[in-house]
């Protein structure tokens, strides 16, 4: 009985804290007119010139939140006041955590499986900054303008945006299935998958010119067997033609020839593995045909619909 009533209570203490933190993001949140989630409107995402910040209580593993007097310099917070960003009422109101929660200034280098050095950056300096907006008095505009006004002790100060996660499953045939489960759990091999959904919310390797007409295209080097270009998985319109495939440019050093002139019985991969391997980063997506590339575009994106392979 004692056990029942044990459970019954922390189910009870369970859902206190889900509803408040329901209540939380409903309350905490600015929407657009749509009522679609921006950012919360009392915190920013800062990143502080590692100089100010105290580095104690970053290497602190037991503190992963405090006061901003915590966390920062006594002279930075005195130059803060100085500027008119912080006063004496202020400050109880400003509270700090921890992004990078188990990073400290010792993580500095890391090793690849290759055995080469990668320098860290000092991602520990990048913390977040909360406080009450009604009770301090202090606006969310007026702190993120006058924090990024402070170049010489700030980097950049941002919202803490809200990303709502979609499902991106796409059309293509072979998606769920054994023939390619890194990229969504299948029945046999349910833990070999790269949780890709979270990426593709971002971008799923569309190609986007700037307003310096640069490319912001995904790039991957494949030095391997070759690309079958004429490959379904990489045409436009099913054609499999060079002028509608997605394969574009490069040299065919097996063969010694440019691959738009291979033609039967030529086959640009003999092998097969570096048309696999170029599948896998760039086979179109949502094109209810074979595979999804990781990097492949959208099908179904009416202005970008993929990205470009460029092979030599």
């Amino acid at each position: 009985m004692k056990k029942i009533l044990a459970f019954i209570l922390l189910a009870f203490i369970t859902q206190v804290r889900t509803t408040q933190a329901q209540n939380y993001e409903r309350n905490n949140i600015v929407r657009d007119s749509l009522e679609n989630p921006l950012y919360y409107k009392n915190q920013l995402i800062i990143k502080f010139n590692p100089d100010g910040i105290n580095t104690e209580t970053i290497n602190n593993l037991n503190i992963q939140n405090g006061n901003i007097t915590n966390f920062i310099k006594p002279e930075i917070v005195a130059f803060l006041q100085s500027q008119g960003f912080l006063n004496s009422e202020l400050i109880p109101f400003l509270n700090i955590y921890k992004i990078h929660k188990r990073m400290t200034t010792k993580d500095t280098i890391s090793i690849t499986r290759l055995g080469e050095k990668i320098k860290i950056p000092k991602f520990w300096s990048t913390l977040l900054l909360e406080w009450n907006s009604t009770e301090s008095g202090l606006s969310f505009q007026n702190a993120l303008d006058t924090l990024n006004k402070l170049p010489g002790l700030i980097e950049y100060a941002v919202p803490n945006f809200v990303i709502i996660p979609t499902n991106n499953k796409p059309n293509d045939t072979k998606m769920g299935t054994d023939e390619q489960p890194n990229l969504y759990p299948t029945i046999n091999y349910p833990a070999a998958n790269i949780n890709i959904d979270p990426a593709w919310g971002f971008s799923a390797g569309n190609i986007v010119t700037d307003n310096t007409k640069n490319n912001k295209a995904v790039r991957v080097g494949v030095y391997d067997t070759g690309i079958n270009w004429a490959h379904e998985d990489f045409s436009e319109d099913g054609s499999q033609t060079w002028a509608k495939s997605r394969v574009k440019q490069g040299w065919d050093y097996y063969n010694n020839l440019h691959p738009s002139v291979e033609i039967s019985p030529l086959i640009p991969d003999y092998h097969g593995h570096g048309t696999s391997v170029a599948g896998i980063i760039g086979a179109i997506r949502n094109n209810k045909l074979g595979i999804a590339g990781i990097a492949g575009g959208d099908y179904k994106d009416l202005v970008q619909p993929w990205g470009l392979i460029y092979i030599q």
